[in-house]
């Protein structure tokens, strides 16, 4: 018989407990009504995850189903702080660039003017 999506994910994890799979198992699982199982899977995961987004709001979606709002949260907020987190360094390196590139038109610019008043 063939094996389930959640027993090949599970035969994975088990050999890479630091894959990201443990989303896909967690949502799997979730989708079957087995969020308690769900939660435990993303507990796990999230440790040698920390910073997954996904895995934290898969770990929400599972505790609000278990009527579990308070903790819910909690994850929701931990995987809004990890996704700010990840996009102000993401914006801070463009901004970087981008300072950089205004940096050289101006210094281009500042030549240029320069080289026209000595011209004149």
């Amino acid at each position: 018989m063939a094996k389930s999506l959640v027993e090949r994910y599970e035969e994975i994890l088990a050999q890479d407990p630091t894959s990201h799979l443990f989303v896909e198992l967690a949502n799997s699982l979730v989708e079957q009504g087995d969020n308690a199982r769900a939660v435990a899977v993303c507990q796990q995961g999230v440790l040698h995850n920390q910073s997954s987004v996904a895995g934290r709001v898969m770990w929400g979606k599972a505790l609000i189903n278990l009527g579990r709002p308070a903790e819910a949260m909690e994850q929701f907020d931990r995987a809004v702080n990890h996704l700010g987190a990840a996009m102000e360094g993401r914006i801070m390196y463009v901004v970087s660039f981008r300072y950089r590139d205004l940096a050289a038109v101006m210094h281009e610019i500042a030549d240029a003017l320069t080289g026209e008043r000595g011209d004149a």
